[in-house]
């Protein structure tokens, strides 16, 4: 079988790394079965056709079935390509029950085996096209599984020590594949150098995306036409790319689509066990997400990362498809300035309902662009218009916006309220507390949380000021408040340190 890309920058590093991490270990005597996990685009089925191709001729018989998923509706035709591959002549399958009945008669056979599916999305493909593993692996034969989904391989038989996960290309290697496509040379001309260092440093190591724009640009001399292209990966996704990391977004369920859309638009390089608490109280009627278990499925279909610091990663991609979901849907997910003007949207009651998150912080931006609040008269707060979003749910600010968005917005269901800047001692009465889970307070004028006590729902707390934690929490909790609660102060005279309550009592 040949290689279906015509440059493979890095490939004999991954396959020896691939060897080195998921086939060091198994016993060369007996049947063996690994899988290659990855995001949609990162090279899984170049890396499998390069082994397939240095391992066919230790093997008896062999086949590779590529594109797996695009088959599911006609498994007995990968069937019969299966059996024809194998070896078998004129195989009439006319099921897929007919074909597992034949595939377990011809897997009984002694000769050994090298099989490939590539790109599978459903353990009952892997039933269909292997139906009898145990035979098949007990002839010295290699099976090798490639998907977008952890779960898929484990549940097809793959042990966790046998799937080899494949992240992007590094630096050096990026650089080659773009030049390769765009200019049929390793390295760019001089001239084009500063624009080639930015398409890679944008495409983070993502092989689909190198080739894209490389081919994209071939021969193209004209600088202005690489800023545009530049200018327009920087704010959308090629079509090509967004329709092949839609796929694996396709296949969420919906409290796993909010969940991925959340970390898109909001929880990039945030705490992840903070972001699961919100989840878990996230919806409406406060019944939550799931949050640990959408997480990992997140995580299980190479959607998501986690670094050392336990803070989320996404690459940027996928983060661009997710912000693109969410604006494409008719109405705003979260509303982030400068490209919304908040107060034009709370005019669309339709639009302004569904919004879930705002994010409200000028001193982000260079122009220190201010958010347009019209400020008139005369409800009990002093304005004569006030919106109630029942979605929303997430509110990260700073400095006097709070107050100003808060006489104009009910919110009765916010669970996280990140307050930057905090002008305030105390927080204010008006401040939306019945609902919060994580609430995030950063100010050098705060002493105390409350003036008066507060039945909150709290289980993470962190508070960034100048006085001690015993003053900070001395008062506004009532009852079992501290119970299960997440604490971390950053006292900037005093105190830092992380606590974990449960229970603890006056």
């Amino acid at each position: 079988m040949s290689h279906l890309t015509r440059y493979t920058i890095g490939l004999n590093e991954k396959v020896e790394s691939f060897e080195n991490k998921v086939l060091k270990n198994q016993q060369s005597e007996k049947g063996q079965i690994v899988g290659i996990v990855g995001m949609g685009g990162i090279g899984k089925t170049t890396l499998a056709i390069e082994v397939f191709n240095r391992k066919s001729s230790n093997y008896e018989k062999s086949c590779f079935l590529d594109d797996v998923r695009a088959s599911k509706s006609s498994l007995h035709v990968l069937q019969r390509q299966l059996l024809a591959g194998l070896g078998k002549s004129d195989p009439h399958v006319n099921n897929p029950y007919d074909g597992k009945a034949i595939l377990r008669k011809h897997f009984s056979s002694s000769f050994s085996k090298l099989i490939v599916l590539d790109n599978v999305d459903d353990r009952d493909q892997v039933d269909a096209l292997l139906p009898d593993l145990e035979s098949v692996l007990s002839s010295r034969s290699f099976v090798l599984i490639t998907s977008r989904d952890i779960d898929v391989l484990t549940r097809s038989g793959v042990e966790n020590s046998s799937i080899y996960y494949l992240d992007g290309l590094n630096q050096h290697d990026s650089l080659e594949l773009f030049c390769n496509h765009a200019f049929s040379q390793p390295y760019p001309p001089l001239e084009f150098k500063d624009r080639v260092d930015k398409f890679v440093k944008l495409c983070g190591g993502f092989p689909l995306s190198l080739e894209v724009f490389g081919a994209l640009l071939y021969r193209e001399t004209d600088i202005s036409c690489w800023d545009a292209h530049l200018d327009r990966l920087q704010n959308e996704l090629h079509r090509s790319i967004e329709e092949r990391l839609l796929i694996s977004y396709e296949t969420l369920n919906t409290y796993d689509k909010n969940i991925f859309l959340d970390i898109a638009c909001v929880f990039i390089g945030e705490n992840r066990d903070m972001a699961i608490k919100i989840w878990d109280g996230s919806g409406c009627d406060g019944s939550g997400w799931n949050g640990s278990l959408g997480f990992r499925n997140l995580q299980n279909r190479c959607l998501v990362q986690v670094d050392s610091e336990n803070r989320i990663k996404m690459h940027d991609h996928l983060r661009d498809l997710g912000r693109t979901i969410a604006h494409k849907s008719g109405w705003p997910y979260f509303l982030w300035p400068p490209t919304e003007n908040i107060e034009e949207l709370f005019q669309e009651t339709s639009v302004s309902t569904e919004v879930r998150g705002i994010r409200m912080r000028p001193s982000e931006y260079e122009d220190n662009t201010d958010f347009t609040l019209y400020e008139d008269s005369d409800d009990e707060y002093g304005y004569s218009s006030c919106y109630k979003i029942k979605k929303l749910q997430l509110l990260d600010i700073e400095g006097g916006h709070l107050e100003r968005l808060m006489r104009r917005v009910r919110a009765p269901n916010l669970i996280w309220l990140r307050w930057e800047k905090c002008p305030c001692s105390s927080l204010p009465s008006w401040t939306l507390t019945r609902n919060l889970r994580v609430l995030e307070v950063h100010g050098n004028e705060l002493e105390i949380l409350w003036q008066s006590e507060k039945q909150v729902l709290l289980n993470h707390l962190n508070i960034v000021c100048c006085t001690t934690i015993s003053q900070i929490i001395s008062k506004g909790f009532v009852d079992d408040n501290y119970r299960n609660l997440f604490l971390t102060v950053e006292s900037r005279e005093h105190f830092a340190g992380t606590f974990a309550f449960a229970g603890v009592k006056d």
